[in-house]
């Protein structure tokens, strides 16, 4: 990957973000298991802008996979929240092998 660095990089996505909604997954997603794992503080891909109207989606179909949102205090990286993550990424785990 070639850049001007990563200012160019961040502007980049921000003027591309419109481009990549979420909710064209729909289909391919409604009936999986998933976990979306956000940050509130995240200011590249904001959770309630990228993911929401997703989840807003997945919430409204009757299925019987296992789908939850999770936010965290974190920006993009997740940053000081990796524990926490990973306590509820184990959290949905366990849950789908007791499904």
């Amino acid at each position: 990957m070639k850049s001007d660095g990563p200012d160019a990089i961040y502007e980049d996505i921000v003027s591309h973000r419109d481009d990549y909604g979420f909710e064209n997954a729909y289909e391919e997603l409604k009936d999986q298991n998933l976990c979306f794992v956000t940050g509130n503080l995240d200011g590249c891909a904001p959770p309630e802008e990228m993911v929401r109207p997703l989840y807003e989606l997945l919430a409204a179909h009757p299925t019987a996979a296992l789908q939850r949102w999770e936010d965290l205090p974190a920006a993009h990286g997740l940053c000081d929240c990796r524990v926490e993550m990973a306590r509820l990424i184990a959290e949905f785990i366990a849950a789908l092998v007791d499904k």
